[in-house]
């Protein structure tokens, strides 16, 4: 992920901590992260993108800890149970924020179906 990509999410996830998903604007994102409008807007284009993002940079920093080979000894319920910790670990710093995108997404189900089925070309190509 890129400089201006990570200024942008930092951004954001502060901002809907503070604000709440619905009271904040992408100009809202540039101004925190120091970014033109349009800076921000070729990289992320709504808000919907950014929170696609997010959820990217989770499961980059999952997929990171995964061990390169498979320890015989370690049972498939032992791997579940590691990237399972792993992703709690990943989103503990984060707990605000997740708060702001639970309560929006009671409130705007595209959210919900966009972040957990549709992963943006942007999103998911800087995850790697």
């Amino acid at each position: 992920m890129n400089d201006v990509r990570e200024k942008a999410l930092d951004a954001f996830l502060g901002l809907i901590a503070e604000k709440g998903y619905a009271g904040v604007a992408l100009r809202d994102v540039a101004q925190a992260a120091g970014l033109g409008f349009a800076d921000l807007y070729g990289v992320y284009p709504d808000k919907i993108s950014l929170a696609a993002a997010f959820m990217a940079r989770i499961d980059a920093e999952v997929m990171a800890g995964t061990p390169s080979s498979v320890d015989p000894e370690e049972t498939p319920r032992d791997r579940l149970f590691d990237v399972m910790m792993r992703r709690y670990d990943a989103l503990r710093p984060h707990r605000p924020a997740l708060r702001a995108l639970r309560r929006a997404g009671t409130r705007d189900p595209m959210l919900v179906w966009f972040c957990r089925f549709v992963r943006p070309k942007r999103a998911s190509s800087s995850a790697g």
